[in-house]
């Protein structure tokens, strides 16, 4: 079982569409790739940080001459992004502006979005006004899309 982070985006607590699930746990595309993971969820700046810390170990590597070094150094890398991955995505959306605004345990993304959404409590929407769209008893209307004719108290 595992856990999703939902997180609202600034003023979007209210819209249940706009929340964001974000799976805690290993990911393997940010374990293989973790730049493109990074660049694929608009991560610049850990992206840009990324980049510059696997230049590092390659500069480092090659003025020690030991390309083994780099290899488990890139590894271990990869290994804290892929762990890490769901952790990073909600840190940076937080940076955002986002709210983390409840942790669901579910088996897969539709069980947690069913689970977060039947038990939330949003907000009911506005009352309609009391005057505007329904004409006042008795007032002279005529059919209401050519149908029955109710303003003549049939």
């Amino acid at each position: 079982m595992a856990s999703y982070l939902v997180m609202t985006p600034p003023g979007g607590a209210s819209n249940p569409d706009s929340a964001r699930f974000i799976r805690d746990g290993f990911s393997f595309f940010a374990f293989f790739l973790p730049l493109i993971f990074m660049l694929w969820h608009r991560m610049w700046l850990y992206a840009l940080f990324l980049f510059l810390g696997e230049a590092f170990l390659a500069a480092l590597s090659e003025d020690f001459q030991a390309p083994g070094a780099l290899v488990i150094a890139q590894l271990a890398l990869s290994l804290l992004v892929g762990l890490e991955s769901g952790t990073l995505r909600a840190a940076y959306l937080r940076f955002r502006g986002w709210q983390m605004t409840a942790v669901v345990r579910a088996e897969n993304l539709d069980q947690a979005e069913e689970i977060y959404f039947s038990s939330a409590e949003w907000p009911s929407p506005p009352a309609p006004p009391a005057t505007g769209l329904l004409p006042a008893r008795g007032s002279a209307v005529g059919p209401a899309l050519g149908l029955f004719d109710y303003g003549k108290g049939h």
